[in-house]
């Protein structure tokens, strides 16, 4: 029955929010593993893989999801510093779980940019990093 009226409708319902499980992907050895994590132990591979899926390249992907670090590659080095940084950033905000991302420090050595920085979630912060070429 469609209500007719806007008192016809009930709004004593809950919200309710559920657990972010997921599996554990074990990179080294190129499997998951049947291990269930969540909370702040779920953070460092949401930001690895938020981090590593190219924004837009995956019509399956939300366009929200995902990160334009491959647009920094062949910029200026003053300049990418801080294309990388905002990357970073916009790429995790996204997530919900995630309220900032601060601490950014920046190292080169023979072509590559490390990129060392702290992510504030709802369980807590994670020290997380990513290499460049």
């Amino acid at each position: 029955m469609i209500p007719e009226y806007e008192d016809d409708i009930t709004l004593d319902f809950k919200i309710q929010e559920r657990p972010g499980k997921t599996w554990v992907i074990d990179f080294e050895g190129n499997r998951l593993r049947n291990i269930e994590v969540d909370g702040l132990e779920a953070m460092p591979q949401a930001i690895f893989l938020a981090l590593e899926t190219p924004r837009y390249k995956h019509a399956i992907l939300s366009w929200n999801y995902g990160s334009e670090l491959q647009d920094c590659i062949g910029k200026p080095v003053p300049l990418v510093y801080v294309q990388i940084k905002n990357a970073i950033t916009e790429a995790l905000l996204i997530d919900d779980r995630i309220t900032g991302v601060t601490d950014f420090s920046f190292t080169r050595n023979r072509g590559k940019i490390s990129v060392l920085f702290t992510v504030k979630t709802i369980y807590g912060s994670v020290e997380a990093g990513k290499e460049m070429s």
